[in-house]
């Protein structure tokens, strides 16, 4: 949806008006001990925020994202940013 133009508000819309599950109802669902103090409905919605996140987010679309940081010896406990 979003390579046709929709913005992350509609599509969280279209998200909610065909029932998929929020993530925070997800964990839910699958009996996860999540608590989110946020939340205000009786079921959560998909806010835009939240389909913007999962958008931006690399490892949805199956690229392996890990060891982008490091120590520079196994001394110093300062992380720095790999190319």
């Amino acid at each position: 949806m979003r390579i046709e133009g929709y913005s992350c508000g509609k599509i969280a819309e279209n998200l909610n008006k065909n029932g998929v599950l929020s993530p925070y109802e997800y964990k839910q669902m699958l009996d996860f001990s999540y608590k989110n103090p946020f939340k205000i409905n009786k079921i959560a919605k998909w806010p835009p925020s939240t389909v913007e996140k999962i958008l931006k987010n690399e490892m949805y679309t199956g690229v392996m994202v890990q060891g982008r940081s490091g120590c520079i010896n196994y001394k110093l406990k300062k992380l720095v940013n790999k190319p």
